[in-house]
């Protein structure tokens, strides 16, 4: 597993994952890793655009 500031990618799966940040939101979030906030909600089960800050979102 390598770790980045506040993702982490899990090899064994080519997945990716973002530790929600305080303040963050699903559009900046889907910005930073080129995706749409349809697409997060999507993978994430999410009925709403609100997310915690430390909320773990696969990202892919």
């Amino acid at each position: 597993m390598e770790i980045y500031s506040n993702e982490y990618k899990v090899k064994d799966y080519d997945s990716i994952y973002h530790i929600v940040k305080e303040g963050e939101s699903l559009c900046d979030i889907a910005d930073k890793y080129k995706v749409s906030v349809d697409d997060l909600k999507k993978i994430n089960n999410l009925s709403n655009y609100k997310v915690e800050s430390g909320k773990k979102l696969k990202i892919k």
